[in-house]
């Protein structure tokens, strides 16, 4: 009975996974005890679970999860470690393992086997997951570490548009890294901003900020998760000069395939966009679907950009316009 009660603790009860603490706990064993070998940590993150939830039921949601689950046994040794480490995230911690191409094949198969788990049913569903990869003893050498990476590799597949794997990269992961703000990954899915909840991403917005000593790597940050979050070509921040006649590109983050446009765009004269300023209104906001229906100068200066409709934020001290937010 003793026995049995310890495994129950040891494990989460839906997945018969192990839970977040004897998962840390087992890698944290083992990387003490062989710490010669090669290993390598999976974050993994289902995409979109909140609409599998609110489409599907929570019944059919906890099956997904359990089949998930599954499937993870199913690719990987018993001597590994895998557990249910959220609601909808997993970790995997491969013992001993020839090279870290091993383990970017392991992430392969794991993505082709989530996308198929659903499609022989009679209404296939499509589940997938985005997977965030770090290798011992390259990107860490204890679990906090390993783990970390690999939250921040996860940010990364989710960014490039989820359904994918992403392994740790140190140079493309600095800015990120140094905000030092957690599950990156899981705040920008969709899963936490549908149905109109922009007031949790404002609110992860102002955490970035608030923890960060670096504002332009925070800033660029948020421009990045943002303008991935919302699917766009481009954001970016103006800052209007003092007299109000000039405004400067200050931030600018691009989409891939997109040419950055801030080196033209400083000490800008209003004067060859007259009425510019007046398209805000008195609502802060400028939405323009289609910039063919503006005027002939304001319609050139988008079209110089290779923009075809926009949306921008005013923000006002007092009468003046010191910031302009753009996407």
């Amino acid at each position: 009975m003793v026995e049995d009660l310890r495994r129950r603790a040891e494990l989460d009860a839906l997945t018969g996974l192990y839970n977040h603490a004897e998962t840390e706990l087992r890698a944290e064993q083992y990387l003490v005890s062989k710490p010669e070998t090669v290993c390598a940590m999976f974050v993994i993150d289902v995409d979109n679970f909140k609409q599998i939830n609110d489409g599907h039921g929570h019944l059919f949601g906890d099956a997904v999860l359990t089949e998930l689950a599954s499937g993870m046994k199913k690719l990987t040794r018993k001597s590994d470690v895998i557990g249910r480490i959220g609601g909808d995230e997993f970790a995997m911690f491969l013992k001993d393992i020839p090279s870290p191409r091993i383990a970017e094949e392991k992430a392969v198969k794991l993505l082709t086997l989530f996308r198929n788990l659903f499609q022989g049913e009679k209404q296939p569903v499509e589940v997938t997951c985005s997977i965030g990869l770090a290798v011992y003893p390259w990107d860490g050498i204890d679990y906090q570490t390993l783990y970390h990476c690999a939250d921040l590799a996860l940010y990364q597949a989710k960014c490039l548009g989820k359904n994918q794997y992403a392994r740790f990269d140190a140079r493309s992961m600095e800015a990120v890294d140094r905000i030092g703000y957690s599950s990156l990954g899981a705040a920008i899915d969709s899963d936490q901003h549908i149905s109109g909840k922009t007031g949790e991403l404002v609110n992860y917005v102002l955490q970035v900020l608030y923890d960060t000593n670096d504002i332009d790597a925070a800033v660029e940050s948020i421009l990045e998760i943002i303008g991935r979050r919302f699917d766009v070509s481009r954001a970016y921040v103006f800052e209007n000069s003092a007299n109000g006649k000039y405004t400067n590109n200050t931030y600018e983050w691009c989409n891939e395939g997109i040419q950055p446009q801030k080196e033209f765009l400083q000490q800008y004269p209003y004067e060859n966009v007259k009425g510019y300023k007046a398209l805000f209104q008195d609502r802060s906001i400028f939405y323009c679907r289609d910039i063919h229906s503006l005027t002939p100068e304001q319609t050139r200066l988008f079209e110089s950009q290779g923009v075809c409709s926009t949306l921008q934020c005013a923000l006002y001290d007092g009468k003046k316009i010191p910031w302009l937010y753009r996407i």
